[in-house]
């Protein structure tokens, strides 16, 4: 009796760790699946946001009374404040799924790129800046092709 239980035992633990793994990839492969969605959604976000803040601002410069003018502009200050934080967070979930592509074909013999992404730097006050990490990024990537790390 005590080597039936036993084994019934060991057969139950590697059913849970089975479930258990299985359940660690379908939560993977779930956030591997909405990523895009999550992104595009953020992405109307931030057109919406920009476009109150836009509306707002100009509502804002109308030749209305002093106190509605400054009402309006004071409204627009979260509607920017909104898109450039919904920027950010869709800009930090793109690099994160670009980082988990990237180990998806490292895994299957390709090259990783996602770790080039890591040097751009998004400055909203600066976009001269950003502007110059993106093109480091993209000469670097280039180069990288023509020196034959790519398969």
């Amino acid at each position: 009796m005590g080597a039936l239980h036993n084994s019934r035992n060991r057969q139950f633990e590697r059913a849970g760790v089975a479930l258990k793994i299985r359940a660690d990839m379908s939560l993977e492969w779930l956030e591997y699946a909405l990523a895009p969605i999550i992104i595009a959604v953020g992405t109307k976000v931030v057109m919406g946001a920009a476009i109150a803040y836009n509306f707002l601002e100009r509502v804002g410069k109308l030749p209305i009374p002093y106190v509605f003018q400054r009402i309006f502009i004071l409204l627009s200050i979260p509607a920017f404040k909104l898109s450039e934080f919904a920027f950010h967070f869709v800009f930090f979930l793109q690099k994160r799924h670009l980082r988990a592509i990237g180990r998806q074909t490292a895994l299957l013999g390709g090259h990783d790129y996602s770790g080039y992404f890591d040097n751009i730097v998004v400055d909203f006050r600066d976009p001269a800046r950003t502007t110059e990490s993106v093109q480091k990024v993209n000469r670097s990537l280039e180069a990288a092709q023509r020196s034959g790390n790519a398969r």
